[in-house]
């Protein structure tokens, strides 16, 4: 990380989406994999945190996955679990969550994409890093259970 901006960013700072670090440039990552542009590399997200020089914007909001990627690599080290284990133990089982996908996509009954020329678009593939910028599939019965928990416990688990 560039010594202007080590040591300057906050967990708050991420999880509110105002640390300031570039969201990905998902129009290359399409150029670059269009049938799946989400398979990205430890070693390419370390690029691009590495490479960042300023933070743009700083403590103001601006949407950034690379925030939530390095949110869930230091859940995964803190707990010594994966996000799936962890999103399932401390919010869907005590949410009572049961129509919640985390890994497993592979259902009835889900809706079919096409690219830009009409040819049938697979299932982006989310690697475990990218898994806290978006993983989560919920229906509406999952999330009204989710909003439930949070009022009636005050926004904790």
């Amino acid at each position: 990380m560039s010594e202007k901006i080590k040591g300057k960013l906050k967990i708050s700072d991420l999880a509110s989406h105002q640390s300031g670090l570039p969201d990905f440039d998902f129009g290359k990552l399409i150029e670059l994999n269009p049938k799946q542009p989400l398979n990205i590399s430890k070693e390419a997200i370390h690029f691009i945190i590495n490479a960042s020089t300023e933070l743009s914007d700083y403590g103001n909001y601006r949407y950034s996955n690379i925030s939530y990627v390095l949110l869930g690599i230091m859940l995964e080290n803190i707990y010594s679990k994966s996000f799936d284990k962890l999103v399932k133990e401390k919010i869907l089982i005590p949410s009572k969550m049961n129509n919640t996908l985390t890994t497993d996509f592979n259902v009835k009954n889900k809706v079919v994409g096409h690219d830009i020329n009409g040819v049938q678009q697979d299932y982006f593939v989310w690697n475990s890093l990218f898994a806290p910028a978006g993983l989560l599939k919920s229906n509406t019965s999952d999330m009204s259970k989710l909003l439930k928990t949070l009022l009636l416990n005050k926004g904790h688990f």
